[in-house]
């Protein structure tokens, strides 16, 4: 059962770690003190056991914090109070409801607005409500502020909290205790307080005779629709003056009450709309990556289904044709490496002399020598003997560039990869690259050659990074 609800417009100097501060030093004070609590920074968190706790839950999405203390007393009574804070619009929701289990001691127990209301009042967080002072004080009406009366009797002011308007008695006294009604409707409205009976005539002329005066008591409400309402402490002989202004006190709390329990709030103001948000934003999440999963799925199942329909006679075709090449290419290796040798011999002094290691295709070595060449030019002096030699065989000697196209278009293929798709397979295989999985990563291999490998991971949360590491790797050790 919701006892208490009201937001409040709070100033803008209270910041998110000031806020959660703020809750756990009004648990701390309080008689329900949670032992043991430390706080080192963190926006969602729990503290407590099953009998008292305190927890709180951050909405980034929407710039919220959502505070909720819990605890069940002795006789076995719910008692819940939420405070949630919306710092895109700066205001504060401050909610308390009250449940009983079927072994409670039932009984209608007195309670009072959230003492947080006051320790805001006190820092001075609380804004003013259209000219009116949020505060747990009386407002007392003289000369300097009188006038704000009229537009409230006359419901031309437009304001968030009810208000309510104690007028003096004919002997200049207050019909209740005006300190102990405004501490119970902290931040649930406004008590104003005329401050001397002998403002009667001004006050008529200012709200143009709709004022309550000798020891009447008005509550103006911000919908205009609903018509105010006006209590009047009547002495009777069967009650003494304290109780009846106990009772006068009780009336005018529980109609305030139950008008601001009777609001409609955004979800969003409460500690569990907060909560179902985070939900929904983390099932939507999940969501998208499922169906990401899905479309990678099947794009390897298409991709197995055409590898598996293919012909198998064809499949051994191939294998017969690699087979002949391969034996071919041995063949004409050896013959190479003969001729190689028979010239190295017949030329007396060459620039240099072709070793063991083979090409993967024709003029990689070139290449290869030509851009050290190339780039150690950067490293001489201009002018000097060394220089022009090593200028003169690289004009000389052209290349077709193909390892540098070869690592531009390695780049692009990983650029912004989060895991191994057919293309960039079928693609990293046309360059040369066998692709070997295992159990977490995939290891590449290039030209079939193992001192040549590198990993790459088979899913990767940063799709810039993961890529672009691998393809310079790649780029350093292949080429």
């Amino acid at each position: 059962m919701l006892l208490f609800s009201t937001i409040l417009d709070i100033r803008n100097t209270l910041t998110k770690d000031d806020f959660i501060e703020l809750v756990i030093d009004w648990n701390q004070q309080s008689r329900d003190c949670i032992s043991g609590i430390e706080w080192h920074g963190e926006r969602t968190i729990e503290f407590g056991d099953n009998d008292v706790k305190l927890s709180f839950n951050e909405y980034r999405n929407q710039n919220i914090i959502a505070a909720r203390f819990e605890k069940i007393d002795e006789d076995k009574i719910y008692w819940g109070t939420e405070i949630v804070m919306n710092f895109s619009e700066m205001r504060m929701a401050l909610r308390l409801d009250r449940q009983y289990f079927n072994e409670s001691l039932f009984w209608n127990y007195n309670f009072k607005s959230p003492h947080i209301i006051k320790t805001l009042a006190e820092k001075n967080l609380l804004k003013d409500d259209n000219g009116i002072p949020t505060t747990f004080l009386p407002v007392i009406l003289g000369s300097k502020n009188l006038d704000i009366l009229g537009p409230i009797t006359n419901r031309r002011l437009h304001y968030k909290l009810p208000i309510v308007y104690v007028s003096k008695n004919r002997d200049n006294s207050c019909p209740l205790d005006i300190f102990f009604l405004a501490n119970r409707l902290r931040g649930a409205a406004h008590v104003l307080v005329q401050e001397d009976v002998c403002q009667n005539r001004q006050i008529r002329e200012i709200c143009n005779d709709q004022n309550d005066y000798y020891g009447a008591i008005g509550v103006y409400f911000p919908n205009r629709k609903l018509w105010p309402k006006r209590f009047m402490c009547r002495p009777t002989p069967f009650c003494d003056e304290k109780k009846q202004r106990e009772f006068l006190c009780n009336k005018i709390v529980r109609s305030v009450f139950n008008y601001v329990t009777a609001q409609n709030i955004n979800p969003l103001y409460t500690f569990d709309g907060v909560s179902n948000a985070l939900l929904k934003d983390r099932w939507q999440s999940r969501g998208t990556d499922l169906i990401e999963l899905k479309k990678d799925s099947e794009e390897w199942r298409v991709f197995l289904e055409n590898e598996y329909n293919k012909n198998y006679s064809d499949l051994l075709a191939l294998q017969d044709k690699y087979d002949k090449l391969y034996k071919s290419s041995q063949q004409l290796q050896r013959e190479i490496n003969y001729h190689r040798r028979h010239r190295n011999e017949e030329k007396k002094d060459p620039i240099l002399s072709y070793a063991t290691e083979k090409e993967f295709f024709p003029g990689e070595f070139r290449e290869v020598i030509v851009d050290a060449l190339n780039g150690q030019l950067r490293c001489i002096k201009q002018g000097s003997r060394r220089y022009h030699i090593i200028s003169d065989l690289v004009d000389n000697n052209a290349t077709a560039d193909r390892l540098k196209k070869t690592a531009k278009q390695l780049k692009v293929l990983l650029s912004g990869y989060k895991t191994m798709k057919p293309a960039i397979e079928q693609a990293l295989s046309d360059l040369g690259i066998e692709i070997i999985s295992e159990k977490n990563h995939y290891r590449l291999r290039y030209k079939g050659e193992n001192r040549y490998m590198t990993t790459l991971p088979k899913t990767s949360s940063d799709s810039f990074r993961a890529g672009k590491n691998a393809a310079s790797q790649m780029v350093t050790d292949f080429f």
